[in-house]
């Protein structure tokens, strides 16, 4: 399923402390590998991206905006360097919390700091938690 989000009249939100933009040189990529692990066992798909692949998404310009309550690493979400939303994630104990919102307003900001006025993403039909979420965060559906 495509969704997009227009940015142009989109005004930056401030969003909570524990949800940030991180870089090669800011991450813990331990904490990261932990929840990568979490992740694969909640799915049980061991072909997720790994902290290597991590590493080379951050060396070639995407973006990474994690969710961290406190020095672990809980949630995530990339932008892929098209500006395209990829790998949305927020740990199940923290989920219909509206941390997923979160993670999206500050992909706009992060956006709208860049002057990229339109996103559009891709969500598997079977994905429905991802669906939800993301039409919460103002998303349309593109037919």
């Amino acid at each position: 399923m495509k969704f997009e989000k227009d940015l142009r009249n989109y005004t930056i939100k401030e969003t909570p402390p524990y949800i940030k933009e991180v870089n090669v040189y800011t991450i813990n990529f331990y904490a990261l590998s932990e929840e990568v692990k979490q992740f694969n066992k909640e799915i049980n798909w061991d072909k997720m991206w790994d902290v290597n692949e991590a590493k080379n998404r951050l060396m070639n310009n995407w973006k990474l905006i994690v969710f961290m309550p406190d020095t672990t690493i809980k949630g995530w979400i990339w932008l892929d360097n098209t500006n395209e939303p990829k790998n949305i994630y927020v740990n199940k104990e923290y989920r219909n919390k509206g941390i997923g919102k979160e993670l999206y307003y500050e992909m706009y900001n992060l956006c709208k700091k860049n002057n990229i006025e339109k996103i559009q993403g891709y969500i598997d039909d079977w994905n429905i938690s991802s669906i939800k979420c993301i039409k919460n965060a103002g998303w349309n559906v593109v037919l």
